[in-house]
């Protein structure tokens, strides 16, 4: 038969896993941007579309693209169901693509805090930031490892 201290001390290291995993998920939901709280989108992390199994992008790459979109005069208008390439710097591509059935308009904000909470989500290491967005506007982001020219 178990000792009341026994269970005791099984309960609370249950409840003490408890608190930890739900405050994880707290401080993960919290680092998100405003726009891109749940349930708004959903994020996978590398391998994704066809992206090999490589390590991602650099971590200052990533966040060079962000500045990019944030302050260049970038197109963010996406032809209807397909894809284009937005901004590339060093070893990170970010390209944003569109399911809707008609041309689509991108927002800076949106696109650039899409990155973002993909650089967030799936960070593992300063080299392994990659994956895919999907946003509940059609629009979808890919942050990619890829050679980028000068």
């Amino acid at each position: 038969m178990y000792t009341f201290a026994f269970l005791r001390g099984v309960l609370e290291l249950f409840f003490v896993g408890f608190l930890i995993s739900v405050s994880r998920a707290n401080i993960i939901q919290k680092r998100l941007p405003a726009q891109l709280q749940a349930p708004t989108f959903y994020t996978y992390c590398c391998p994704v579309g066809g992206q090999s199994l490589d390590p991602g992008s650099k971590a200052a790459d990533v966040n060079s693209n962000i500045d990019k979109i944030r302050s260049g005069n970038l197109t963010l208008e996406v032809e209807a169901k397909s894809c284009k390439d937005l901004v590339c710097t060093g070893d990170s591509s970010v390209q944003i693509c569109t399911e809707n059935n008609q041309k689509t308009p991108g927002n800076k904000d949106l696109v650039s805090a899409m990155v973002q909470a993909i650089s967030v989500q799936c960070f593992g290491a300063p080299t392994d930031n990659c994956g895919q967005i999907f946003h509940e506007t059609g629009i979808n982001v890919i942050l990619s490892k890829k050679k980028c020219g000068s």
